[in-house]
Parts: structure tokens; C-alpha cells; sequence
């Protein structure tokens, strides 16, 4: 945590001109890094952050500036007790997002209450499929919520890469070496 990975992100929106990013974590806890990440750097002079903690809402922000919408996985793809999307996250569901960012995925993305956020039981496969790999459980067609590209973003993301989720291509990753100075 805290080695830039906030900050690419943000860099890739800016480069790919993304508009609409929707960011989902699994660890509301670091809703204050997105934020200052967005407000505090030049790059980003006049993107909009929304959150449940802010007083912008969507339908105030100025939609000539990118906004950046920032909430947990929990509550936008949760349900009320009818199986319904929450009345206070449809907007989120009515958008067609540039990126949906999962943020800190290592956390949520083996639960099986995260899981069901995605799919139905029927839809899920068995442990014994999901042991060898072949997992249906984050498939984006059954987000609920639309976009045109999703990140996956984990500090430690030793299971996903050990269980094969992702391919070669699909990762990217930098490491930081510190040099012994005398």
C-alpha cells in the first residue's frame, strides 16, 4: 500500500481521457488517499472526486471535468432486502463508466458474500472449478454496472497471480529496490 498505485491509476485515466472513473474498494479505509491523489496534484486540476463523504454529488459535478466516483464494493453492488439495488446507488448503475477501478482486490475477491455481490448461486461454479482455476465468480457481465474497461489494482496480489486468474498480458507490476548507501 502507498507505493503509487493510486496514483497510476490516475495517470492511466488521464491518458486513456477517461471521464467517468468509478472506483469500488474493498477497504473503504483508503478513500482518503484517492482522494488527496486526485485533489493535490497538478495533473489533475479540475477533476471532480465524489463520495459518499463529499458534499459533490454527480448530478452537481460540472460534466466538462473527468469525475472520479469513489465507494466501497459493499455498498454499490449490494442489494436492499428485495434483492434490488440500493435506491441511493442507482445512479451508479445508470452510468456507462469509462473504467470501474477495483481497488485493493486482494481483500474481497475470494469472500463468498463479495461473490454473491456478482452472481447469482446458480451462476457460480463449485469449489472443485474454482480450485483449478476456472472461475466465473468476477466475471464483469454480471457487474451490474457497465463500463468500457476495468482495473484490478492489489499491493499483494500473491492469490490471483499463484491461482492463475490472470494472464501475462493482463499484469502489470513494479517494484521498488532500496540500495544499501554507506
Amino acid at each position: 500500500m502507498r507505493f503509487g498505485k493510486t496514483f497510476a491509476a490516475y495517470q492511466l485515466a488521464r491518458k486513456m481521457n477517461w471521464r467517468k472513473v468509478l472506483v469500488l474498494t474493498f477497504k473503504p479505509a483508503v478513500e482518503s488517499a484517492w482522494e488527496e491523489d486526485l485533489k493535490y496534484h497538478v495533473d489533475f486540476e479540475n477533476w471532480q472526486f465524489i463520495s459518499r463523504a463529499t458534499e459533490l454529488d454527480y448530478e452537481q459535478a460540472n460534466k466538462d471535468y473527468p469525475i472520479v466516483c469513489f465507494g466501497s464494493f459493499q455498498d454499490y453492488l449490494g442489494t436492499d432486502r428485495q434483492g434490488r439495488i440500493k435506491q441511493h446507488n442507482e445512479w451508479v448503475h445508470a452510468i456507462n463508466w469509462d473504467c470501474v477501478i477495483f481497488d485493493e482486490y486482494h481483500y474481497g475477491a475470494w469472500d463468498e458474500k463479495a461473490k454473491s455481490l456478482f452472481a447469482s448461486d446458480e451462476d457460480l461454479l463449485p469449489s472443485e472449478a474454482l480450485e483449478s482455476n476456472q472461475r466465473k465468480d468476477y466475471n464483469e457481465d454480471l457487474l451490474l454496472i457497465t463500463s468500457n474497461a476495468y482495473l484490478y489494482l492489489s499491493g499483494t496480489p500473491f492469490r490471483a497471480l499463484q491461482s492463475g486468474e490472470f494472464n501475462e498480458e493482463q499484469i502489470f507490476n513494479w517494484y521498488l529496490s532500496r540500495r544499501a548507501t554507506s
